[in-house]
């Protein structure tokens, strides 16, 4: 009976992923109406918070950690999207460089995205660790997730487009 209950419970969680209210607009009409990086902070996070008070099964660590992660998928969209153009330019620009001894410059974006990903995932979980990788713990890593690579995306569109 004691099995069936735990199998009942473990089933029970993305079942309720399936009712989740999350709405990416929300973010991204955020990000359009900011001038500059420090207000596309501000963006970060508001679908998932509304996903959170808006979901039929009300706020808990699922519900919310599932929000996280639904808004870290929408980061890492535009995140990959912002890379590939702003790769694609620094190439061509690398590849018209008229200065023979200046550095490219498409590799050192590589770089910083190998090393920014190895930083983000370490940071996060670290968080994981520092909550008990518990429940606490994997809220605190989909949260660090969501967040770092919101910024990481604010960052390279900022750069790519001087904003």
């Amino acid at each position: 009976m004691i099995r069936i209950s735990v199998l009942l419970a473990l089933v029970a969680v993305p079942v309720c992923a399936q009712n989740l209210t999350f709405d990416p607009s929300l973010t991204e009409n955020c990000m359009v109406a900011s001038s500059d990086s420090f207000a596309m902070q501000g963006c970060i996070g508001k679908s998932a918070t509304h996903c959170s008070l808006e979901t039929p099964e009300g706020i808990s660590t699922a519900v919310m950690q599932s929000c996280f992660e639904l808004e870290m998928s929408y980061w890492d969209q535009r995140l990959n999207d912002s890379y590939q153009r702003f790769m694609s330019g620094l190439k061509l620009e690398d590849e018209n460089n008229p200065f023979p001894g200046k550095s490219p410059k498409s590799p050192a974006l590589l770089q910083m995205q190998r090393s920014w990903i190895t930083f983000r995932d370490a940071k996060c979980e670290f968080a994981d660790v520092l909550w008990g990788r518990n429940n606490a713990g994997a809220l605190a890593r989909a949260h660090c997730l969501m967040t770092e690579t919101a910024m990481q995306t604010i960052h390279l569109e900022t750069s790519e487009t001087g904003r």
